[in-house]
């Protein structure tokens, strides 16, 4: 799978590191910055030097054999224009794009070419919310493309959801779909028999309001 990541500071870098990692990646950078200059270079990427939200330094890169596009540059305006280049102008399949300041957040979505957004700030908030909550919908990740979410749900003793089996759940809750159930570090799928437990989590997929 080809990944082009745009920005080649800490979070683009730890980015390529771990998908290097995982061995079966086909990695290149676009960053101002040349590869020589960098402090600490990355071994087996491609590396292209120049400015993510030119065409042609998005051509040099094959942006357009790329299977996912990620813009992860500490700069708004150029993840978003980038992305957006990269899906009309080169069909890329999957853009994610960084977001750096929460009040931009409303840009990122697929009028500005982007699938995916992550915001350090909102996964923050969100493993604080993990940390502390039960018997509330927690948000892991939102799809721009559409109006959908993902949620986890930790059922408490006292909660109404425990107890239950997967079609009372979903009775009880329409519209929305049981995705996994993970019960004591191990996740399984939502079988018909299942019965939810004080400390299951639930992996739900529902509609925002």
């Amino acid at each position: 799978m080809k990944v082009v990541v745009c920005g080649g500071g800490a979070v683009g870098k730890t980015i390529c590191r771990d998908l290097l990692k995982l061995g079966s990646y086909d990695v290149t950078v676009v960053d101002f910055e040349t590869h020589e200059m960098q402090r600490n270079p990355l071994q087996g990427v491609k590396w292209i030097s120049g400015d993510c939200c030119d065409p042609d330094v998005l051509r040099a890169a094959d942006v357009e054999k790329a299977d996912v596009y990620v813009c992860a540059t500490g700069d708004d305006q150029a993840n978003l224009v980038s992305s957006l280049l990269a899906k009309t102008e080169f069909g890329v399949p999957k853009t994610i794009a960084r977001i750096n300041h929460p009040k931009n957040a409303f840009l990122f979505d697929e009028s500005w070419g982007v699938d995916f957004a992550i915001s350090m700030p909102e996964a923050m908030t969100t493993l604080i919310e993990e940390a502390v909550s039960v018997d509330q919908l927690i948000p892991i990740m939102k799809f721009t493309a559409s109006e959908a979410s993902l949620f986890k749900y930790k059922i408490s003793q006292d909660s109404a959801v425990n107890g239950m089996t997967k079609d009372e759940f979903l009775a009880e809750n329409p519209g929305v779909a049981l995705c996994a159930v993970v019960h004591e570090n191990s996740v399984t799928p939502p079988q018909e028999d299942i019965v939810l437990e004080s400390g299951d989590e639930l992996i739900l997929l529902g509609i925002n309001e």
